[in-house]
């Protein structure tokens, strides 16, 4: 069946009406919806004012070398029970470290000062965690939020993979001499975590290789004494092949004890250095400074967003209450 020409529908010119009338109301009302626009932004603008800001203290590292990362990159994984995928890096675990119970807890235990001159005070008691200072002492489990808080909102760390470059971020509000103190003592406990840690490996290894020493010098001691033994009861061993095999076996027993020896001796020595040198466990490019600009919150875009929030309320009521009078026409 063919429709006709009257037959189709005019939508097309209904919508060109429609359009025109929504546009003529917003133009009629276009000095309530700059009204409400400013308001909006204003009241928004006033919010941003009363909101704390937040100071953001940045300690940046350098990458290290690739076989001292390949020498840590197990010893790490071993103390963090970290599962290692392929292609990690040692530096991936530098997050883990420092949001680490243990160096969270030693930053909690330490006293702190939001200022120069401030008396120094327990960090949960400076960022608000208890309501006045003779508050009773915090249980484990208000303790453990508080560390989970600054997991979330405070302590932060960024890894460049193309070109391994580090940062060790802090935001705090209000106070920016304490963002940056706290960024500086989390670089330090992630250098002291590592120093002990390799310290503690080459301690390790030294007792190791003097244990496995002392069993060596005895084993030394037999296998010389064996045959200096065999010598003194078989004089004329040259003259028979089986007493000269014997000795010649002997003989190798004892090169082999000595071979040995010689090189745990020099290991041993190695160990000993190693546990005693000073070790650049990280290498700081830029300790943190005092941010004196804040880093949140963007008064312009809450008040951008303040200002389009009253746009779209403007044209939302100008629509919803013209509509009698657009269906009426």
């Amino acid at each position: 069946m063919t429709r006709t020409y009257d037959e189709m529908p005019a939508s097309t010119g209904d919508d060109e009406i429609g359009v025109v009338q929504l546009t003529r109301l917003m133009w009629r009302s276009r000095r309530l919806i700059a009204a409400v626009i400013l308001i909006c932004g204003v009241i928004a603008a006033v919010i941003s004012l009363l909101l704390p800001p937040i100071y953001t203290a940045r300690v940046s590292l350098l990458p290290r070398d690739q076989g001292t990362q390949q020498n840590l990159l197990g010893q790490l994984a071993s103390l963090t029970n970290m599962q290692l995928g392929n292609g990690p890096t040692y530096e991936d675990l530098y997050g883990q470290i420092i949001t680490s119970n243990r160096v969270l807890d030693r930053i909690l235990d330490e006293q702190w000062s939001r200022y120069a001159g401030d008396d120094p005070r327990p960090l949960m008691e400076l960022l608000g965690s208890r309501k006045h200072p003779d508050a009773p002492v915090k249980t484990w489990a208000e303790r453990e939020r508080f560390k989970s808080n600054l997991r979330r909102q405070v302590i932060s760390f960024e890894r460049r993979a193309a070109t391994g470059y580090m940062q060790i971020s802090v935001s705090l509000p209000r106070w920016p001499e304490l963002a940056a103190e706290l960024a500086n003592a989390l670089a330090g406990e992630l250098d002291a975590y590592l120093q002990e840690m390799s310290r503690g490996r080459a301690s390790e290894q030294r007792r190791f290789i003097s244990d496995r020493l002392d069993e060596i010098r005895i084993e030394l001691d037999a296998a010389a004494s064996s045959l200096a033994d065999f010598e003194s009861q078989n004089r004329s061993f040259a003259t028979s092949p089986l007493l000269n095999r014997r000795h010649t076996e002997l003989t190798r027993d004892l090169q082999v004890q000595t071979a040995v020896w010689i090189e745990l001796k020099r290991q041993l020595e190695i160990a000993k250095i190693d546990e005693n040198k000073d070790v650049i466990a990280i290498e700081v490019l830029d300790s943190a400074t005092v941010p004196f600009v804040r880093s949140a919150p963007s008064r312009s875009l809450i008040a951008l967003g303040g200002a389009a929030l009253g746009f779209v309320l403007a044209c939302g009521w100008v629509l919803v209450r013209g509509r009698p009078a657009t269906s009426g026409n």
